[in-house]
C-alpha cells in the first residue's frame, strides 16, 4: 500500500508586525513558489534597518513605515498559477 499527501497553502498576515516582533521574507511576505523568497528576504531585512535607525527610539513608527513600504511591492505575489500543483506536487502514483 502507498499513501501518498501533498498540499500547497499560503497564509497572509494582516500586518507584519506586532509588538516588538517583525516578520520578514517568506514569513512577511507569503512569495509563493515565485522563487523570488530570497530577494525579499534581504530587501526586507535592509528596509527594516533603514526605518529602525531612521526612527531611533521609535520602534512602532519604523514598524509602520517599514510595512508601508514592503506592503505595495509585496501585495501580488504568491498567486499560484493552477498547474503549478501537477508538476511540483504530482496527483499520480
Amino acid at each position: 500500500m502507498i499513501f501518498y499527501a501533498s498540499e500547497v497553502c499560503q497564509v497572509k498576515a494582516s500586518e507584519l508586525h506586532k509588538g516588538r516582533f517583525v516578520m520578514v521574507g517568506d514569513a512577511g511576505y507569503a512569495s509563493g513558489l515565485t522563487s523570488v523568497g530570497t530577494s525579499l528576504a534581504m530587501a526586507g531585512a535592509y528596509i527594516l534597518a533603514g526605518e529602525t535607525s531612521e526612527h531611533g527610539d521609535d520602534i512602532a513608527a519604523a514598524f509602520r513605515a517599514d510595512e508601508q513600504r514592503m506592503r505595495p511591492p509585496t501585495n501580488g505575489l504568491g498567486q499560484m498559477p493552477r498547474f503549478v500543483t501537477s508538476f511540483m506536487a504530482s496527483q499520480t502514483a
